[in-house]
């Protein structure tokens, strides 16, 4: 299966919503990573979903990261593709980083702070309410634009958008899931 743009599913924390996505054809899968946070999904299970699914690369979210010095066990134990952070956890990051981020950026000044990790940076993110923010982000890297339902698919044809971002969400009980708003959107990309 294959859809029109790079779609990223975020706060994936079970093997229902990995394999659903990998089938419907997603680029990316966020995995919460920061021990506290909600959806935290532990180095174990991570890797057991990850043993399940082939196909999407791994984005470890790291909102919340406190300190940098837990940043080295973390890739460690997770051997991500890419980190996704906000403008506070990435001050935190080494700028010799190896993985390719992906940075959120709330507000016009978050643009200013990225300059030293900007060689890393693969995709910035986006909400899609934020029209001005689109507009600045896309002259220094790839806009990912974080979607709240499918009526901001229209955006996409209106800005230069490199795909969007969507949510995953916890299971009722394994293996027992509802996919309707995900769905919604993900079968509006499918090419045809």
């Amino acid at each position: 299966m294959a859809l029109k743009t790079l779609v990223k599913v975020g706060n994936i924390s079970n093997l229902s919503d990995a394999r659903y996505c990998a089938g419907m054809g997603v680029d990316l899968l966020g995995f919460v990573a920061v021990e506290g946070q909600p959806n935290y999904v532990p180095p174990k299970l991570y890797q057991d979903i990850r043993g399940w699914v082939a196909g999407p690369s791994s984005v470890l979210e790291l909102y919340g990261l406190k300190e940098s010095s837990t940043l080295i066990k973390m890739l460690e134990d997770y051997r991500p593709d890419y980190l996704e952070v906000s403008i506070a956890e990435l001050q935190l990051l080494p700028v010799s980083i190896e993985q390719s981020l992906i940075v959120f950026i709330a507000s016009s000044s978050d643009l200013q702070k990225i300059d030293p990790w900007e060689s890393k940076i693969q995709y910035l993110l986006v909400n899609e309410d934020q029209n001005e923010i689109i507009q600045q982000a896309n002259n220094i890297a790839p806009v990912i634009l974080s979607l709240r339902s499918a009526s901001g698919l229209a955006l996409l044809d209106t800005h230069l958008i490199k795909g969007i971002a969507l949510s995953g969400s916890a299971e009722v009980r394994p293996g027992y899931k509802d996919y309707d708003d995900l769905a919604e959107v993900l079968e509006r990309l499918e090419v045809d």
